[in-house]
């Protein structure tokens, strides 16, 4: 696809895609197309030059300088700059504002040599991630939120995975004992961690899931990340985010029904399970959270809201490797209860959440996927009514033949 043909001035043609007045099937499809453009020159420069200098900044090194067609001053904003970045990502994986896009379960169709890899590229991440670092004090006095939002959709959208037969993403080791890119993969996740902690339940939620969500991605697939986010808290962090969500009077099931609610709990879940795999330490502090509480209250509480109880499911079969965490299931058997009536209610739902993680399965949410019978269950639940409303009776142990 000739660059002149689909944009005759560079600028003009990426000021399109930020039109007011054009439709989105119209924006979808420009964003697409500049999406698959090759070569990459000038759209790939030009939008990053904008981040690096700064809102009405000149650009600073022959790198940066202006593609022929565009003006020698910074012609996006900081915010258009990042706005391009979704839109032109965003049509690339299927969702133009990266509200809704998992990284993990998308992948990019561009072309080698594209500008959506480019876009994809660690000169292009590390772009955002400056931006970040400069717009700090203004995120820490909860100012600019538009534009804080802007930039964790663009971290998302360039973290999503290349398509089959592609190299691997920059940040994720290629080799088994490599330790190349190490500094620039902990100030990624350093980066998102710090802007997890700042966000609050603005804008519907939308920023504080983009985080989880890049979280997620990154401690899924890169031992080096999930190792570097255990060290600096990322467990404790996610586990607060998590209980701000279901913990107190003032939670109900019907809180859960507001925009982004039951997404930012799903979430949170599944980043404190990819974070448990690796070294016995991660699983162990994961266990010192309590978060077997946390899963089983979820579990009881949103029986019937499908994500958040598959969710909780494998949150409880991540953290009872713990040899602590088993002690404490096994004082409360209520806990397998409330597994068993989520395995129950979504078996297929259940089944899909356990898959893809890395951790092999704990022997009881194993029991529970292979071999549970529903007049197991029956007996399961019986047994801990009784130990529940009866404390005077003496408490019968559940059978534990599945």
């Amino acid at each position: 696809m000739a660059l002149a043909v689909e944009f005759p001035s560079v600028e003009g043609g990426l000021r399109e895609l930020l039109s007011p007045y054009a439709l989105p099937e119209e924006i979808f499809e420009r964003a697409l197309n500049c999406a698959h453009l090759v070569p990459v020159s000038p759209v790939v420069p030009l939008i990053l030059g904008c981040l690096a200098a700064g809102d009405g900044c000149p650009r600073r090194g022959p790198l940066m300088a202006p593609p022929p067609g565009c003006s020698a001053n910074v012609p996006f904003t900081a915010l258009e700059a990042l706005t391009l970045i979704v839109r032109i990502l965003g049509a690339d994986v299927g969702d133009l504002s990266g509200d809704d896009v998992d990284p993990l379960a998308v992948t990019s169709a561009a072309p080698a040599g594209s500008v959506a890899e480019a876009l994809r590229s660690q000169d292009a991440v590390l772009t955002v991630v400056d931006l970040m670092n400069r717009y700090l004090p203004v995120f820490e006095r909860q100012q600019e939120q538009h534009l804080r939002l802007e930039a964790l959709r663009a971290l998302l959208l360039q973290l999503s995975v290349p398509p089959p037969g592609a190299e691997s993403p920059w940040w994720v080791e290629g080799d088994i004992g490599h330790g190349g890119r190490g500094d620039n993969r902990r100030r990624l996740v350093d980066m998102t961690i710090y802007m997890l902690r700042h966000v609050n339940d603005e804008l519907g939620f939308r920023s504080k899931i983009a985080a989880l969500r890049c979280l997620h991605c990154l401690a899924f697939l890169s031992p080096d990340c999930r190792a570097h986010a255990m060290q600096v808290g990322c467990a404790e962090l996610v586990a607060a985010v998590l209980r701000a969500q279901t913990r107190g009077p003032q939670v109900t099931a019907r809180l859960v029904q507001l925009p982004g609610a039951e997404t930012t709990i799903v979430f949170a879940c599944r980043t404190l399970v990819a974070l448990a795999p690796g070294p016995r330490k991660h699983v162990r502090a994961l266990g010192e959270l309590g978060l077997e509480r946390d899963a089983g209250d979820l579990m009881q509480r949103f029986l019937q809201y499908r994500q958040v109880a598959t969710a909780a499911f494998a949150l409880l079969g991540s953290v009872s490797y713990d040899e602590e965490v088993r002690a404490r299931i096994a004082a409360s058997p209520e806990l397998l209860v409330h597994a068993a009536m989520v395995r129950e209610r979504w078996p297929k739902d259940t089944e899909e959440a356990i898959l893809p993680h890395w951790q092999p399965m704990a022997p009881t949410i194993k029991a529970l996927i292979d071999r549970v019978d529903p007049k197991d269950i029956a007996r399961m639940v019986a047994t801990a009514a009784g130990v529940v409303r009866s404390p005077s009776r003496t408490p019968v142990t559940p059978r534990r033949s599945w």
